[in-house]
């Protein structure tokens, strides 16, 4: 663990930074990925997470009590990277100070760097004031001048504060699939994202989880598609192929208008043995329809406010 948000759910739990999950549930884990999407798919119940931490084993309990916490569903966790460069946004700082996508960040301004989050908080820490980083290339060391440019960014507690910002993302080394490896991925990452789609939709049914927090239409959909292309195209068509099992879902719901309605009425036809007359067809349409209406009110209100 590298990073873990002050007051979390995680910190509750008791975990530390620089502990190194071994286990969830007594299942081996050996990938950040693995760690996420195990801790989504036993979320409702409670986590038991074997980590090693100063060369002992210790067992971290995520209780009940912890996981109804406010974005518990949320795993405010992430690795601990090396300083390694990887995207670099043209015309940023980094970018006209010359780095370029590989270099290790060795130290900045004499202060020597062992991880991702080291660097970031001394460059957030000083907007518009250069700093001299010390990087490896090639098994060449060079020396480069960056000023942080200054940048408004929302704390934990929501209030704003400026930061330095150079326009480097994390490095990362992308492993092709061929055909059926890819297929085989394709299809387990479905179900996967079914099951959350599910548990997410019971929770909002039983009040586990306020619509208010789960729920958002076409203008945060266009917000997040805006924030995904900006990762890439591969990160833009992910958000697309989660949106479609989402929306697949949705659509086999058994709400009159939907196809799932539809559904809903032919089997109930088949057990009255006989089919429901035009007029009741259409009162239960009507019904379904101003259902959706009042939800496309609610979702386009809900993403407005969260702009605001």
């Amino acid at each position: 663990i590298g990073y873990m948000s002050e007051g979390g759910v995680s910190e509750k739990a008791g975990l530390q930074i620089g502990d190194q999950i071994l286990e969830i549930k007594g299942q081996p884990v050996n990938s950040w990925n693995e760690i996420r999407d195990r801790y989504f798919s036993n979320l409702g119940n409670q986590i038991v997470m074997t980590v090693r931490r100063d060369n002992t084993e210790k067992e971290i309990v995520f209780g009940s009590d912890i996981l109804q916490k406010e974005n518990a569903q949320q795993l405010d966790l992430s690795p601990r990277l090396p300083a390694t460069v990887g995207d670099v946004v043209s015309g940023a700082p980094a970018s006209d100070a010359g780095l370029q996508r590989g270099d290790q960040i060795l130290s900045i301004n004499d202060t020597e760097i062992n991880s991702w989050g080291e660097m970031t908080d001394i460059i957030e820490g000083n907007p518009n004031k250069p700093l001299e980083f010390k990087i490896s290339r090639n098994g060449e060391i060079l020396i480069k001048e960056v000023t942080p440019e200054p940048t408004g960014q929302l704390s934990e507690d929501k209030t704003e504060k400026i930061v330095g910002k150079i326009g480097i993302g994390f490095y990362y080394e992308r492993k092709d699939l061929s055909f059926f490896p890819a297929l085989a991925e394709g299809f387990s990452k479905t179900i996967f994202i079914s099951e959350i789609s599910v548990k997410g939709l019971w929770w909002l049914v039983t009040g586990k989880t306020s619509a208010k927090e789960m729920l958002g239409g076409p203008i945060m959909i266009t917000k997040m598609a805006g924030d995904f292309a900006k990762s890439g195209f591969s990160s833009l068509m992910e958000l697309i192929a989660n949106l479609s099992i989402m929306l697949a879902l949705i659509n086999i719901l058994p709400v009159p208008a939907l196809d799932g309605g539809h559904i809903a009425i032919v089997i109930i036809e088949e057990i009255r043995r006989k089919p429901l007359t035009t007029r009741t067809k259409l009162k239960i349409q009507q019904i379904g329809m101003a259902i959706l209406l009042v939800l496309i009110v609610f979702v386009m209100y809900n993403d407005i406010m969260r702009l605001l």
